[in-house]
């Protein structure tokens, strides 16, 4: 089983928030919930993590593409971010939330990039 961290924010506040670890065996299985999350939460733009080297060139692999392709037919708005800057933000987060058992660390590293990507707008 594989898992994917979901967080949400608005771009009026700019807050991000740790929502959802997404558990999944299949790639369909990440189509449909996405989708619903989408209709349920009305997300105009899906913020994804790209994982980039320290050098700064991409690292995608064959699974990152196929997944890149799940969520662009999910009809929204997509940006990318580059995740590796972060990795400290997120440990600094997890620490500060440990034993909350509120967020896995997926959601706060999802949060973590998130945050990121509206500190830039």
């Amino acid at each position: 089983m594989k898992k994917i961290g979901i967080a949400i924010g608005d771009d009026e506040t700019r807050i991000a928030s740790p929502a959802m670890t997404l558990r999944f065996h299949s790639l369909g299985e990440v189509t449909k919930k996405i989708t619903e999350l989408i209709e349920r939460d009305e997300v105009g733009r899906i913020v994804i993590g790209e994982p980039t080297g320290i050098q700064g060139q991409e690292k995608v692999s064959e699974e990152f593409d196929e997944f890149k392709k799940v969520v662009a037919s999910c009809g929204v708005e997509i940006v990318y971010e580059d995740e590796r800057l972060t990795t400290k933000l997120a440990q600094v987060l997890q620490r500060d939330l440990a034993g909350s058992g509120k967020a896995e660390d997926d959601e706060i590293a999802a949060m973590a990039i998130l945050q990121t990507y509206f500190e830039k707008l």
